[in-house]
């Protein structure tokens, strides 16, 4: 579906991967509004 722009994912931020704790928190405290990718530095 995104390949025939069904769907349009809102990527909010991209955070390494060492950083996913302060990622949960900051979605459980609703800073981040669409999707966080982490990466693997």
């Amino acid at each position: 579906l995104i390949a025939i722009g069904k769907i349009n994912p809102f990527i909010s931020k991209s955070i390494p991967m060492e950083l996913a704790k302060d990622a949960i928190k900051m979605i459980g405290e609703r800073k981040i509004v669409g999707k966080v990718v982490l990466f693997i530095d």
